[in-house]
């Protein structure tokens, strides 16, 4: 069986992330870890949508 790295994301329709303030959301933990990113921005509801890069899957 393979893997393959994939974008996964969660999004709501909250009052969202200020832009000057979206580096603050990972200051007290980790946004990489072992290949994987992690990063913030505006969700097309209105709220905040974060995006996790190279999530392993099976194929």
């Amino acid at each position: 069986m393979s893997s393959r790295r994939s974008r996964r994301y969660v999004a709501d329709d909250g009052g969202g992330i200020e832009p000057n303030a979206r580096e603050r959301v990972f200051e007290m933990g980790y946004s990489q870890a072992h290949g994987r990113s992690v990063s913030v921005t505006d969700s097309e509801a209105g709220g905040a949508r974060f995006e996790f890069d190279g999530v392993e899957r099976d194929a």
